[in-house]
């Protein structure tokens, strides 16, 4: 049985009452807090008990200081005097537990109490809840750029608009909550009240994690493990590493007593330079691996000096079925799936990639597939909207009962783009060569029951 155990645990800084009381009901359950770190906090086994805890600031302290300074040491003695011991501190936050039951509160003067947070929460908390709230509502805007511009596509992706506007959503209610209760606390405090009771996010910060949990969960289950999952995957597991150095490295130097301010001198220099060297570097490591065709289902050859990718999917839809083609000729079949809940894509492209000297025809396609009415007409009207680079236009050149199919035209000139209109799904199909009604009505019986 294990006598410590690590918790990821979520509270406002400044919400020292719902901190207190979760605390007091983990050393119920037989767990004293020992640290709090920057991403989990440790605690140690204990005879279950009833302890009262106390959560004070001290704005001077700062996160780089190897251990606590002059004055601050001097107000830890003086809680100890007053019958508490100190159980952890981290940057501006100290946690006590009253070792006697006698032991009056630490803080009395709520106006005191009140600057004290308040001049810690100014200092480095409500700076950062300004800065991510400017970056979620910018980010917020790109999103939502990009969903006018193409819905479809975007509705195929990563849903990052739900993490950035739950970002907003939690940033300014952690924003409006502190402000309501510092307005609160000081009408209170002028009236001759005392402090009211913090009002903390936990909730909502919960509920954060699980969207984004869920929606990277579901991205996962709709798609499975394909290359740009693991490329998400890999690529937040660097940004998090880089990031784990750097607090790993602040660790460090505050066990070795390292002067705060050269601390935090070599940090920065941190968070500078190992973004600096590990993001060419892991460019360069994914640059190879792609190339080199590691964990791609891709084999790569090599052709006159150059490396190839050739793939060997099953295609619902190939020139072969379109067109004859010589035995011999060397194809890359290559098609990838796209999902989420309300819509599917299949992208097929079938290519000549060694550049054989006879011209052989290439094919490529896009099936998206939804039952959602509102759904289909959007994308079939994003489709089909005129290009405003070409002015081209799509005409109606061949239908049947279950499809209508669309030729892309400028002026008088055709192109070799078409559009398949049928109940379930939109085609996209470009072809090397023109094709007739015979082989459009081909690709139709081909496409139409892709999966």
């Amino acid at each position: 049985m294990k006598d410590t155990k690590r918790r990821m645990e979520i509270f406002s800084p400044y919400d020292y009452c719902g901190i207190r009381r979760h605390l007091t009901k983990m050393a119920k359950r037989g767990w004293m807090i020992e640290e709090c770190g920057n991403f989990t906090w440790t605690y140690r086994r204990c005879e279950p008990c009833d302890v009262r805890f106390a959560v004070t600031y001290f704005p001077e302290a700062s996160a780089f200081d190897p251990e606590p300074g002059e004055d601050q040491q001097t107000y830890i003695e003086y809680c100890e005097e007053a019958g508490w011991e100190l159980c952890t501190t981290t940057a501006k936050m100290q946690v006590f537990r009253a070792v006697s039951p006698e032991a009056v509160e630490i803080e009395t003067d709520g106006d005191v109490q009140l600057k004290t947070v308040h001049r810690a929460m100014k200092s480095a908390y409500l700076p950062w809840c300004w800065v991510m709230l400017a970056f979620g509502i910018l980010e917020s805007a790109m999103e939502i750029d990009k969903i006018l511009k193409d819905p479809i596509e975007y509705l195929l992706g990563m849903h990052t608009i739900l993490m950035t506007i739950a970002i907003v959503i939690l940033t300014a209610t952690e924003l409006i909550n502190y402000g309501i209760w510092y307005l609160r606390a000081k009408k209170s405090l002028k009236n001759g009240g005392g402090l009211p009771k913090t009002i903390g996010t936990r909730p909502l910060q919960i509920a954060v994690l699980i969207v984004i949990l869920t929606e990277f969960l579901l991205w996962i289950f709709y798609n499975g493990i394909s290359g740009s999952i693991v490329t998400t995957l890999v690529s937040m597991s660097v940004v998090f590493g880089m990031l784990g150095l750097t607090f790993l490295i602040r660790h460090i130097l505050k066990k070795k007593k390292v002067e705060a301010g050269l601390s935090r001198t070599i940090v920065t220099a941190a968070c500078v330079l190992i973004p600096l060297i590990g993001v060419p570097v892991f460019g360069i490591v994914t640059f190879n691996v792609i190339m080199n065709g590691t964990f791609s289902r891709a084999d790569v050859v090599d052709y006159h000096g150059m490396k190839v990718r050739m793939y060997q999917d099953e295609m619902p839809l190939r020139v072969e079925d379109l067109t004859d083609v010589p035995d011999d000729a060397r194809y890359s079949y290559q098609l990838e799936r796209k999902a989420s809940p309300v819509i599917r894509r299949i992208e097929g492209k079938q290519r000549d990639p060694v550049f054989e000297e006879r011209s052989l025809p290439d094919l490529e396609y896009t099936v998206t597939i939804t039952e959602l009415p509102v759904l289909y007409d959007i994308m079939l009207e994003t489709m089909m909207e005129e290009n405003r680079d070409y002015f081209h236009t799509f005409d109606a050149v061949y239908e049947t009962a279950d499809c209508t199919v669309y030729q892309a035209r400028f002026k008088t000139e055709w192109y070799r783009w078409w559009i398949f209109a049928m109940d379930d799904r939109v085609i996209e199909l470009y072809f090397d060569d023109f094709l007739t009604e015979e082989q459009l009505a081909a690709a139709a019986e081909k496409l139409a029951d892709a999966k």
